[in-house]
């Protein structure tokens, strides 16, 4: 019920933002625009995801040698939409959505709820994020070792601070080539 009416909130809210805007560019404007921009935008912004650089290549490698698993916040049905559209589905041995659980990043109870389904403890794991304050600082909380990707045009500040930094995805096997064996052997 909380994420229906979220999602009923958000359609009004960008109905109303479409309309403030319209209103401070033209003042006579046919009364179903704002309606009609807000469901334009939603289905823009679905049709727009894009997956990192070199993202399908380094699922295929480390899914032969690690298990993988997809932790995200958000509804349900937008966020299996999204991850089922990326082709990258099958690559994972467990997926949780926040809003399944009622429970989202950055508390440590829905990384801990991954982990067991993984059979795996926090000093097993690393956790891949671009957000500072729910992936990082979540996966601090719950004694997990992290790696922030910081995206160009999305870094964020927050006061956490992650184990490793990258800006491509390329750089993560040889992060955790080094952490598995830090001889270098």
């Amino acid at each position: 019920p909380e994420l229906t009416a979220l999602r009923n909130w958000a359609q009004a809210y960008r109905v109303e933002v479409f309309a403030k805007a319209l209103t401070l560019q033209k003042s006579d404007f046919p009364a179903e625009a704002p309606g009609v921009l807000a469901s334009e935008f939603s289905a823009t912004r679905r049709g727009r995801q894009r997956l990192l650089q070199g993202a399908r290549e380094l699922m295929t490698e480390l899914s032969a040698t690690h298990s993988l698993a997809l932790l995200t916040n958000g509804a349900p049905d937008l966020q299996r939409e999204k991850i089922a559209a990326s082709g990258l589905e099958s690559f994972f041995k467990a997926i949780a959505v926040s809003g399944e659980h009622g429970i989202g990043k950055p508390k440590p109870e829905i990384f801990h709820r991954l982990l067991s389904e993984l059979g795996v403890s926090p000093g097993e794991a690393i956790m891949v994020g671009n957000s500072l304050e729910r992936d990082i600082a979540g996966a601090r909380n719950a004694g997990i070792r992290s790696i922030w990707i910081r995206v160009p045009g999305a870094e964020e500040q927050a006061d956490v601070t992650p184990d490793h930094t990258i800006s491509a995805l390329s750089e993560i096997p040889r992060i955790l080539k080094d952490l598995e064996d830090p001889s270098g052997n």
